[in-house]
């Protein structure tokens, strides 16, 4: 024990640490999931690979999030998952409870030069 809080892949059925997992949610009145590890909710975790992500299928989903899942929105939560799997400054922000979404993002950073 003392490895951290363990999450289920909802591709794979693995259980594993959370640090190496991916958590999307899917905030009331938002259109698009996105990956943050701390937003209130209901969430769903997934291994940051090709191949749990080329497994994974619209009714993991439906059934995580207890909501019908469009074929659009399945594609943009696969799209958020790679997007925060292929970036580690968005794994970085999805850790400390920012969000990532897919589509572009605009990310405030405190540089201390002045331009």
């Amino acid at each position: 024990m003392g490895g951290g809080p363990e999450r289920t892949c909802i591709a794979c059925r693995t259980a594993g640490p959370a640090s190496g997992l991916v958590r999307l949610t899917w905030p009331t009145g938002v259109d698009r999931p996105v990956a943050d590890r701390l937003a209130p909710g209901r969430g769903a975790w997934l291994h940051p690979t090709e191949s749990c992500m080329g497994a994974l299928r619209s009714g993991d989903l439906a059934r995580a999030f207890r909501r019908t899942i469009s074929p659009e929105g399945f594609g943009q939560a696969l799209a958020v998952c790679r997007g925060a799997a292929g970036d580690p400054s968005l794994q970085a922000i999805a850790s400390d409870g920012g969000s990532v979404s897919s589509g572009p993002l605009s990310i405030p950073v405190e540089t201390g030069i002045d331009p």
